[in-house]
């Protein structure tokens, strides 16, 4: 066993030439030269279906030949030896992905194939060839794409997303959320927001994770986790609101009712494990830490949703951004309870 390893490096200290990728050995304790490598940078790896290792970045040759590949390789660990996947693209692959069917896709700097046909910026290899995924193209080079275990696609880009000629509107934001080719504006942070979407992961119990900003986790990073609640009520629910540090919590927002909760996050910061409630299922909201009691006055009254934040029958995709997280523990747990409408009321 062992772990494949890729980057813009040449050699690794006491060991061998790897030029850009390499295998390492747990057994040996030894790097391995995969047939001399590639000739540029390696910004993104993945082991496919078919047990080969991909690789994409800003290289358009592979191996001792070499053959011309076009910033996307494919590493036959049973031959090893380089192939080519698909006509490759006109420039640098900055992330490669597989969805839950197997199927390969690529983003990046792109705007063709490596035959020169228009492809901008994300493709979907079809077994054969590469194909756009979305005929009007996209704005920004695509920087991260990740599938949950929906098959639901997100994408994080360098600059706003932003699908030309697509009705009804302009997708702000560096990220989004692909269901059924249906675009939903996944932007984790609000416009004053500063920094990037970086990654995405996925916890055990399903939700997704985005780490934002230039420092990634620490003091320049933001932590927003996205949570997807199948509501089975048949009336709304209110909810209660559980937020667990380190960090400034800032926002949580129902983005299927466009409704949010605004925290004074710049004006304080949750510590490692301390627990923040914020109880809306009263008649009276409560918002209340584990360790220093009643923290009401950092909700913001005027802007937050307060009387309609709740969930509505059917899907609920919801986001908790904490920016200056650190720690790991950090996370977003909503809590309801089903309700449903009789003749006269609602009841639980």
């Amino acid at each position: 066993t062992g772990v494949f390893v890729g980057g813009d490096f040449l050699t690794v200290p006491s060991f061998a030439t790897l030029n850009r990728v390499g295998l390492y050995s747990f057994s040996t304790s030894q790097f391995t030269d995969l047939d001399s490598g590639v000739n540029g940078s390696v910004k993104a790896m993945a082991i496919g279906p078919d047990n080969k290792l991909y690789i994409g970045g800003g290289f358009t040759e592979a191996g001792s030949g070499p053959t011309t590949v076009n910033y996307i390789a494919r590493w036959n660990m049973a031959t090893s030896g380089w192939e080519t996947v698909g006509q490759g693209f006109g420039s640098q692959v900055d992330t490669i992905a597989f969805d839950r069917f197997g199927v390969l896709y690529a983003g990046g700097t792109f705007i063709t194939d490596g035959d020169g046909n228009t492809l901008r910026k994300l493709a979907r290899f079809n077994g054969n060839t590469f194909e756009e995924v979305f005929t009007e193209g996209l704005v920004s080079d695509i920087t991260n794409i990740f599938f949950d275990r929906k098959n639901a696609m997100y994408l994080t880009s360098n600059g706003d997303l932003g699908l030309d000629l697509v009705s009804p509107s302009y997708i702000k934001g560096q990220t989004a959320k692909i269901v059924n080719g249906s675009w939903l504006n996944a932007d984790f942070y609000n416009d004053n927001a500063t920094g990037r979407a970086r990654g995405f992961s996925l916890s055990n119990e399903g939700n997704l994770a985005v780490v934002i900003g230039t420092g990634g986790w620490g003091t320049n990073g933001s932590y927003a986790q996205g949570i997807t609640i199948d509501y089975q009520g048949t009336a709304d629910a209110p909810v209660s609101i559980l937020l667990e540090g380190s960090g400034k919590p800032i926002e949580i927002r129902n983005w299927t009712i466009g409704k949010s909760i605004y925290l004074k996050g710049e004006d304080f910061e949750l510590s490692d494990g301390e627990k923040l409630t914020i109880d809306m299922t009263q008649s009276l909201f409560r918002a209340t830490s584990s360790l220093r009691g009643d923290m009401s006055r950092f909700i913001i009254g005027g802007l937050s949703d307060l009387n309609d934040f709740r969930l509505v029958p059917g899907e609920n995709h919801i986001t908790c951004e904490m920016r200056a997280s650190f720690s790991t523990n950090t996370k977003c747990v909503i809590s309801w309870r089903n309700t449903h409408w009789s003749i006269s009321e609602a009841y639980v």
